[in-house]
C-alpha cells in the first residue's frame, strides 16, 4: 500500500475497546482541522455599494458601468436648466434613485434622440426623476427582452414624472413588472404600452395628454388599478387577445372610450368613468365582467357590439347619458342584472340583440326606459325589473317588440341599500339654549344577506350636529340614534334638520341615504319681568329696577318727580346683555302699570311709594320694619333666597342688609 493511501484517515466506527475514547478524540481533532481549512478557503461576500452622481461619477451611465449587481446609484438634484442629458443602458440589477418625494428636482433629458432608459435586466428599480424628451418615435423608458437569457422582468418604475416620449413606458415580452405612482404627461401616443407583456401591475398612476393612456396588444393577466386618467382619446385600450386583464378602481375621463376591450375575460369593476362617447365598450368579446362601475355624463354608458357569448353586466350605476345607458348591438346571450339606470335618454337600447337576460335592474326617470326589437328575457325566477314609469298591474311591455317583463318589481332592487327612514326633532320650536333631541331611524334594505357598518350624520342647515357609527346592522333591521343639539350658540331663526347615512361599499341606491324632515324654530327665551320705581320725595330722580328670572338690573332715568302722582315715559331695553327679551310685565298696587306705546317705548305710571314703604300702604311704619326684618340677610340670587323680598331691597343692591334698614329709618313715620 502506498504512503498516500496510508495517510488517508479512515472514518469507520471504532471498536469498543479500551482505546475507544482515544480513537474518538483523534477523529474530532482531524474534523476540526478540515473545517478550519475549509473556512479559510471561503471568499468574503461584500455588501452592496451606494454610488453617488455627480460627486463620484459625472454621469449616471458611468455609475451604472462601474456598479456591481445589487448596487444603488444615488443621483443628486441639479438646477432645472442643467439636466442630466443621458441615454442610460442597464444590463444588471440596480437601484437608481433621485428624490422620490420631489422628482421635479432631478431631471434626465433624452435630448430628443432616443430612449432615456433602456432596461435589459431584471429586478431594476427607478424612482424619483423627471424623465423626459425621448423625442418623436422614441419611447422614454423601454423594457424589452433582448434574448432568452437577457430578460427585463420584475422591474419597478415608481414615483417619477415621465413626459414627452412616444410612449412613457414601453414593455415588450417582459413580465411581472410594476409601474406605480408615476405621473405621465404629454406622451403623444400613450402613457404605458404593453406588448406581449404579462402579469404587469399598473397602479396609482396619473396619466393625461395621450391618445391611449394605457394600451395593450397580446398582453395577459395584467392588473390596472387605482389610476387617474384624463385628457385622452382612449383611457384603457385592450386589443389583440389581451385576455384576462383586470381594470379596477380607476377614475377615467376620455373622449372616445374610457375602457375599450376586444379581448376575452376582461374584468372591469369599481371604476368611475366619464366619456364623451362610450364609457365602457366591449367589441367582439365572448366573456367579460362589467360590474360595480359608475358611469356618468357620457353619450353611451356601456356598449356591447358583436359580443355573442356570456358577458355579465351587473350592479353598475349609469347616470345622465345623452343617448343610452346600455346599448347592445348584435350582442346576444349576455346577462344584465342589478344595474341602476337613472335619468338617461334610453335606459336600455337593443336595436339588434336577442337572447339576453335582463332582470333586477332599476329604470328611473329615463326619457324611455327600454327599446328592443328582438326577443329578450326581461325577468328571471319571478323577478323582473323596477320601472319608474310603471303604475299598472300585470306585465310591463317592452316596445316596439322586445317582449314583456312579467314580474315588474314594486320597489327598487339593490344588493346593498341603507335608507334614512325618519328624522324626528323633539320640538318644532325651542328657546335659545335649550337641548333639542333629534332621533334618526335607518334601515338596512339590502337584497343581499349582509350586515352593514356605516355612519349617520345629522345637520341643521349645512352645519353638523353630530356623527355616530352604526355597527353591523343586519339585513332588514332598523336602528334609531338620538343626537343632542345644544342651541346655546344658535341665532334665532328657522333651521332645516336633515340626516345622512354614509354610502356602504357597492351601494347603488344612494338617493335614500339622505332625508330632510322639517324645521326647528329657535327663539330668544322670554321671561316674566317685574318693574318697580322708587322715589324718596318730590324732586327725586326715578330709579327703575327690572327683575328678570331672579336677577335685578338697574336703569336710572333723568326724569325728576314733580309730584307723587307724576307719570314718566322711559325706554326699557328690548333685551338684556344675554339677549333675554322683556315680554310680560307684572302689575299691581306696589308695582307700576306698564303699557307699550306704538313706537315701542314703555310707559310707567307711578303711585306715590316712599322709600321704606315695603308693603305699599302709603306709610313707612312698623309693618314695613317687620317685613324688612323677615327678609334681612337674603339675596336676590339667582336663585333668590327663600325669604327674599324684592320690595325690602330698598337700595336695589340685590341684598337686604343694614343699608336698607338705614334707608327705612330715614323715612320712618312718613306718609304719602
Amino acid at each position: 500500500m502506498s504512503n498516500h493511501k496510508r495517510n488517508i484517515p479512515r472514518f469507520q466506527k471504532p471498536r469498543k475497546t479500551k482505546s475507544f475514547f482515544k480513537h474518538k478524540k483523534s477523529v474530532l481533532i482531524i474534523c476540526l482541522l478540515l473545517i478550519t481549512t475549509y473556512l479559510f478557503q471561503i471568499k468574503p461576500v461584500f455588501s452592496a455599494t451606494t454610488r453617488h452622481v455627480p460627486t463620484e461619477y459625472a454621469t449616471i451611465q458611468a455609475a451604472v458601468n462601474a456598479a456591481s449587481a445589487g448596487d444603488t446609484i444615488q443621483v443628486d438634484p441639479k438646477p432645472y436648466n442643467e439636466p442630466y442629458n443621458e441615454h442610460i443602458y442597464i444590463n444588471k440589477t440596480l437601484i437608481i434613485r433621485g428624490d422620490p418625494t420631489n422628482p421635479v428636482t432631478t431631471i434626465i433629458d433624452g435630448t430628443a434622440n432616443g430612449p432615456v432608459f433602456d432596461l435589459e435586466a431584471s429586478n431594476v428599480e427607478i424612482s424619483g426623476f423627471t424623465i423626459c424628451n425621448a423625442g418623436d418615435g422614441n419611447n422614454t423608458i423601454v423594457m424589452e427582452r433582448d434574448s432568452v437569457t437577457q430578460k427585463a422582468d420584475y422591474n419597478k418604475i415608481y414615483n417619477n414624472i415621465i413626459t414627452t416620449g412616444q410612449y412613457g413606458v414601453y414593455i415588450a415580452f417582459s413580465h411581472n413588472n410594476i409601474i406605480q405612482n408615476n405621473t405621465f404627461i404629454n406622451n403623444p401616443f400613450g402613457g404605458i404600452y404593453l406588448s406581449n407583456a404579462n402579469f404587469t401591475q399598473i397602479i396609482q398612476n396619473t396619466i393625461r395628454g395621450s391618445s391611449w393612456s394605457i394600451k395593450t396588444a397580446g398582453a395577459r393577466n395584467n392588473i390596472i388599478t387605482d389610476n387617474t386618467i384624463s385628457q385622452t382619446s382612449y383611457g384603457i385600450f385592450l386589443s389583440l387577445s389581451s385576455t384576462s386583464n383586470i381594470i379596477r378602481r380607476n377614475t377615467i375621463y376620455a373622449k372616445t372610450s374610457s375602457v375599450y376591450s376586444s379581448s376575452d375575460n376582461t374584468t372591469v369593476d369599481h371604476n368611475i368613468i366619464k366619456a364623451e362617447s362610450s364609457g365602457i365598450y366591449l367589441s367582439g368579446c365572448k366573456t367579460g365582467s362589467i360590474k360595480y362601475n359608475t358611469v356618468i355624463n357620457s353619450s353611451f354608458g356601456i356598449r356591447l357590439y358583436a359580443t355573442t357569448g356570456s358577458n355579465n353586466v351587473s350592479n353598475n350605476k349609469i347616470l345622465y347619458t345623452d343617448l343610452g345607458a346600455i346599448e347592445a348591438e348584435s350582442a346576444n346571450g349576455n346577462t344584465f342584472a342589478g344595474n341602476w339606470i337613472q335619468q338617461n335618454k334610453y335606459g336600455m337600447y337593443l336595436p339588434s340583440s336577442s337572447s339576453n337576460i335582463i332582470y333586477r335592474n332599476n329604470f328611473l326617470d329615463n326619457n324611455r326606459s327600454a327599446y328592443s326589437v328582438l326577443s329578450n328575457t326581461w325577468d328571471k325566477n319571478g323577478q323582473g325589473n323596477y320601472w319608474s314609469d310603471y303604475s299598472g298591474t300585470g306585465a310591463y311591455t317592452i316596445r316596439p317588440g322586445g317582449g314583456n317583463d312579467n314580474y315588474p318589481l314594486k320597489t327598487t332592487w339593490s344588493e346593498h341599500d341603507i335608507e334614512v327612514q325618519s328624522v324626528t326633532p323633539s320640538a318644532s320650536e325651542a328657546n335659545q339654549g335649550a337641548i333639542v333631541d333629534i332621533t334618526v331611524t335607518v334601515k338596512n334594505r339590502a337584497n343581499k344577506t349582509v350586515s352593514e357598518t356605516f355612519t349617520v350624520t345629522t345637520k341643521y342647515n349645512s352645519t353638523i350636529i353630530g356623527t355616530k357609527t352604526v355597527y353591523n346592522l343586519a339585513k332588514g333591521a332598523t336602528n334609531s340614534s338620538t343626537f343632542h343639539w345644544n342651541t346655546a350658540e344658535i341665532a334665532p331663526g328657522n333651521y332645516i334638520i336633515s340626516a345622512e347615512a354614509s354610502v356602504v361599499p357597492d351601494e347603488l341606491n344612494t338617493d335614500n341615504n339622505h332625508l330632510t324632515d322639517g324645521t326647528v324654530k329657535i327663539k330668544i327665551p322670554t321671561y316674566d319681568v317685574t318693574i318697580n320705581a322708587y322715589c324718596n320725595s318730590e324732586g327725586a330722580s326715578v330709579s327703575v329696577s327690572i327683575t328678570m328670572d331672579g336677577t335685578p338690573t338697574e336703569y336710572n332715568t333723568p326724569h325728576t318727580f314733580t309730584g307723587l302722582s307724576d307719570t314718566h315715559t322711559f325706554t326699557v331695553p328690548s333685551a338684556d346683555a344675554n339677549g333675554h327679551q322683556f315680554k310680560q310685565w307684572s302689575t299691581g298696587a306696589t308695582t307700576p302699570t306698564i303699557s307699550v306705546n306704538s313706537d315701542g317705548t314703555y310707559t310707567a305710571f307711578y303711585e306715590g311709594k316712599l322709600m321704606g314703604d315695603v308693603n305699599g300702604d302709603g306709610t313707612v311704619d312698623y309693618d314695613d320694619l317687620v317685613l324688612l326684618n323677615q327678609a334681612f340677610g337674603s339675596t336676590g340670587g339667582p336663585p333668590p333666597s327663600a325669604n327674599w323680598n324684592l320690595d325690602a331691597d330698598l337700595n336695589k343692591d340685590n341684598i337686604i342688609d343694614i343699608q336698607d334698614l338705614l334707608l327705612l329709618g330715614q323715612n320712618y313715620g312718613k306718609t304719602a
